[in-house]
């Protein structure tokens, strides 16, 4: 749970005094060495409950926390918010009107949902914060598995294979830039899911 946002949870654990000094420091050293997130660990060490630094974690971003997602989700609303997108995003509609639609977001840290969400659906976003793993369910549950093939993938990630002499003149930039675009994450999450 909030693998890359470690850092995030520390500070809000400490800031908060939600673990003492010397349990927090102990946890920082077990996801340094062994790379669990720092969450995760809290959670399963019983040193706050899943739910309240869920709550936590709502709060210091500025949104609300829904303990108990619900069970299903209106057709219509969930048809607002195409399958890629709510795969890609991690997040899927709970609630809309004309003007705003309430995302459960996998993520909550993650900003670019905001942005990106509201220019593609048009209307204002605000994240609800939940168990990442009952989301990811509803979101299997209501557009199920990426059907997107690895041949598909390769495909759109680019028609030729590249040359040695190209491959060697790749700077770690033109590498990076590479990694951060779509099909890459769609390639590695279809790899690694």
């Amino acid at each position: 749970m909030f693998e890359s946002h470690s850092q995030a949870v520390y500070k809000l654990l400490r800031d908060r005094q939600l673990v003492e000094t010397e349990q927090l420091e102990a946890l920082q050293e077990e996801h340094k060495a062994f790379g669990r997130s720092l969450a995760d660990l809290a959670v399963d060490l019983g040193l706050i409950e899943k739910s309240a630094l869920l709550g936590h974690v709502a709060q210091s971003l500025g949104w609300t926390f829904l303990a108990e997602p619900p069970a299903s989700l209106a057709a219509e609303t969930i048809a607002m918010l195409p399958a890629n997108l709510a795969r890609t995003y991690g997040a899927i509609p709970l609630w809309a009107d004309a003007q705003s639609v309430d995302l459960l977001a996998v993520d909550p840290f993650n900003s670019q949902i905001i942005e990106d969400l509201t220019f593609a659906l048009g209307r204002d976003v605000r994240l609800v914060v939940g168990d990442p793993a009952r989301i990811e369910a509803l979101i299997k549950l209501n557009y199920g598995e990426d059907e997107a093939s690895l041949d598909e993938l390769l495909r759109e990630i680019g028609d030729k294979p590249l040359s040695e002499e190209e491959e060697r003149e790749l700077s770690t930039t033109d590498i990076e830039a590479m990694a951060g675009k779509t099909p890459i994450i769609r390639f590695v999450n279809l790899v690694l899911g």
